[in-house]
């Protein structure tokens, strides 16, 4: 965890962005994965 913790510690903003994508595409999948169901 420390290691890790100083590897992100220079780019606090690629972390950020990384979580940001991956809520963003989570959220795009779950969609069509609805979407996908309603139609058939």
């Amino acid at each position: 965890m420390n290691i890790r913790l100083k590897k992100m510690m220079p780019m606090p903003w690629l972390w950020v962005l990384s979580r940001y994508h991956h809520a963003a595409t989570g959220k795009v999948k779950k969609n069509l994965f609805d979407f996908i169901n309603q139609v058939l």
